[in-house]
């Protein structure tokens, strides 16, 4: 896998097409339908898995013996070839692709030197996760929201035009909490 642009997985005899042969778009669904935080986790993976697989339907699904193989591939398809980390809990999460895609998107055109919003245009999820990697870290837009949500989850002291840029820019500093369930069900009885 690491030097194709995968576009389909085989088990055994039976191949299974990557919706849209892997198009940006449909792995961001997918993460989409992943971090939906009003499924349940097995709702998310297999929302992940119908919307990854141009094979798998809601009527065939329960029925595929490879679902366990295909799900172990498809996060490592999302994970830009890697094996998925299991130590990921602790960490802070410092981006979010559906809130972050408007000040990604100009940075990865400038990596790539193609619009990727560009309806027509096909864009393999590799090519669109280098393009990511290949941002340049100093003076963006992005490498600032990225770098005032690691101190603010480190608890460190934002300097001054940090400071500033975070009051002018709260909600796309911001990620979306979710609310532990003793939260929720605070939140949701008649106190």
């Amino acid at each position: 896998m690491m030097w194709d642009l995968p576009t389909e997985i085989q088990i055994g005899e039976q191949i299974y097409h990557i919706t849209k042969k892997c198009d940006y778009r449909v792995v961001l669904d997918v993460i989409i339908a992943l971090n939906d935080e009003d499924m349940t986790t097995e709702e998310k993976v297999i929302c992940g898995l119908l919307l990854f697989y141009e094979e798998l339907t809601k009527e065939n699904i329960r029925f595929c013996p490879h679902l366990e193989q295909l799900q172990k591939e498809m996060f490592r398809i999302i994970n830009g070839g890697e094996e998925e980390e299991q130590t990921q809990e602790n960490k802070p999460r410092l981006m979010d692709w559906e809130q972050d895609f408007s000040i990604l998107a100009p940075q990865i055109n400038k990596v790539l030197k193609v619009e990727i919003r560009n309806p027509d245009a096909y864009l393999h999820w590799f090519t669109v996760l280098g393009g990511y990697y290949g941002i340049d870290p100093e003076n963006n837009i992005w490498a600032n929201v990225v770098g005032i949500r690691s101190k603010l989850a480190k608890g460190k002291k934002l300097e001054k035009w940090e400071q500033e840029f975070y009051r002018e820019h709260r909600k796309m500093v911001e990620l979306p909490r979710k609310l532990t369930a003793e939260e929720e069900e605070f939140l949701n009885s008649d106190w």
